[in-house]
């Protein structure tokens, strides 16, 4: 069986039997997995999906190699979601879910479907973009036409300086619920996706920047965050990390909002 998986550009590949067509719906964010300079979204080698193919029984699926890059791609099926030869129970939809982990559980919810999810404490760095795996979409349809939905939006941060950029820490000053456990409802109807975070969910998000991202004093370097719907009602603080360890605070009291789908875009600031 293959997941075939595709964005809303032109290139078409010719359909094959037993596949997914799969399309991301393009609104003010980028989505996953990669934007390239002409801001097309792309698929990254590596990407896992798990597909609910009419049945609560999850399977995982990855992109075939020769897909990377591409707007569009085929995903074949790697393995089941546990190691028994349950069938699940029976749906009236196809439920799939970016991106994949072994632990996640779906359930049909009256004539919607509730997925258990996690978000992740700690995003990957990805010049101008969301790491791969941190922007979560769901798709749902009763054949195999179906469009990836985002669940979550973004903050772009603007950074200018000397320092070479290790982390950034990301917590709202009203306890808002940015990572960890989560319930996303997947609607049948033209409803967009939801997600209500857990009572037991973290309080932040991280920026993992690896070996480090420079800084220039010229020209403003983004770091994007991928986060669920949320009203910072008191503002948000940040906290950057440089390589020699040193800590600077970058903090707003006013209140600001991430929506679905979209990016909040922060005033260029200078460390100091």
């Amino acid at each position: 069986i293959t997941i075939f998986a595709a964005c809303n550009k032109p290139e078409t590949p010719v359909p094959a039997s037993d596949t997914i067509t799969a399309r991301i719906e393009q609104e003010s964010a980028p989505t996953k997995t990669y934007m390239d300079a002409n801001n097309n979204i792309r698929w990254s080698e590596g990407d896992q999906v798990v597909a609910f193919m009419k049945s609560s029984y999850g399977h995982k699926y990855q992109l075939i190699s020769s897909f990377a890059g591409k707007t569009y791609a085929d995903f074949s099926i790697v393995s089941s979601g546990s190691g028994n030869l349950s069938a699940g129970t029976e749906w009236d939809h196809n439920v799939v879910y970016y991106p994949y982990y072994n632990t996640i559980e779906a359930e049909k919810s009256g004539s919607n479907y509730a997925l258990d999810v996690v978000l992740p404490s700690e995003q990957t760095y990805a010049p101008e973009s969301f790491g791969n795996g941190s922007m979560a979409m769901v798709a749902v349809s009763e054949d195999n036409n179906i469009t990836f939905r985002n669940i979550l939006g973004g903050m772009k941060l603007q950074l200018r300086g000397t320092q070479k950029v290790v982390s950034i820490k990301l917590e709202g000053k009203n306890s808002e619920k940015l990572s960890g456990a989560a319930t996303v409802t997947a609607y049948t109807d033209d409803t967009k996706p939801a997600i209500t975070m857990d009572s037991g969910a973290s309080t932040s998000v991280t920026l993992n920047c690896g070996n480090g991202v420079q800084l220039s004093e010229s020209t403003a370097t983004e770091f994007i965050v991928a986060l669920p719907p949320v009203l910072f009602s008191k503002g948000f603080t940040v906290i950057v990390t440089d390589s020699d360890s040193k800590t600077y605070t970058v903090e707003t009291d006013k209140a600001n909002t991430v929506l679905r789908s979209s990016l909040l875009v922060m005033p260029e600031v200078g460390l100091d």
